[in-house]
């Protein structure tokens, strides 16, 4: 028996007022820290909690759950996709308070719509969390990126390692695996439309990502380099 909506409410509501509390507790803790740096801490630890809960959704299943889309939610596919949009509601709601690129907005709410849509339906659970894990394997190297310059060490060989498998991860991950299992979900008949409308939109999101990482690429390995 599925969770029921009155129950996932709850869950996202939940979620969102905890990452929302733990931002505030981290800003009023860590004075002497920009609240960025607080905000990346929230997002590093739903990196790694989301990496744990969508692998383990999967693991202890019985059965391969990915060939056949559209196939009900498990209740752990439904957890954790509850605990994922609280998250991505905070996310929108500090990106768009921060002021941060358009282009972040869409993808945060992108991703909460998504989640909203596959808690209601009730289905797709195990495509979407799949979604989630791979998306979810390139951030830490993102989130280091940023305390390694947040720490001084933008000079560092560390620094410039974990670019170079950043970019490996994001070209590999999001735009190889990910187009492909993009492409064979939309061309399978039993896959979720409004699934497929939104996995088209997220993935021209991370073409955008794409260009300015290659961008900043360029900028500190080629142009940096000559000078």
């Amino acid at each position: 028996m599925q969770i029921s909506q009155t129950a996932i409410l709850l869950l996202s509501v939940t979620s969102f007022t905890s990452w929302s509390a733990l931002y505030g507790i981290l800003c009023l803790a860590f004075t002497h820290k920009s609240y960025e740096w607080s905000y990346r801490v929230v997002v590093t630890v739903h990196c790694l909690a989301m990496l744990v809960m969508s692998a383990a959704c999967e693991l202890f299943n019985e059965t391969w759950r990915f060939s056949i889309p559209g196939q009900p939610s498990t209740n752990d596919e439904i957890f954790t996709l509850a605990i994922c949009q609280g998250y991505f509601i905070f996310d929108l709601i500090h990106s768009i308070y921060q002021g941060k690129a358009k282009v972040m907005w869409a993808h945060h709410a992108i991703a909460a719509v998504g989640a909203r849509v596959t808690l209601t339906s009730g289905i797709c659970g195990a495509e979407v969390t799949l979604c989630l894990f791979l998306a979810e394997l390139t951030n830490p190297m993102l989130m280091a990126h940023w305390f390694l310059r947040d720490a001084g060490m933008a000079d560092h060989i560390l620094y410039e390692v974990n670019q170079l498998l950043f970019l490996a991860s994001y070209i590999v991950i999001r735009m190889g695996l990910g187009s492909y299992l993009l492409y064979l979900y939309i061309m399978n008949p039993l896959s979720y439309v409004l699934l497929k409308i939104g996995g088209i939109i997220m993935w021209l999101v991370n073409v955008v990502f794409m260009g300015e990482i290659l961008k900043k690429a360029y900028k500190n390995f080629i142009v940096k380099k000559r000078i």
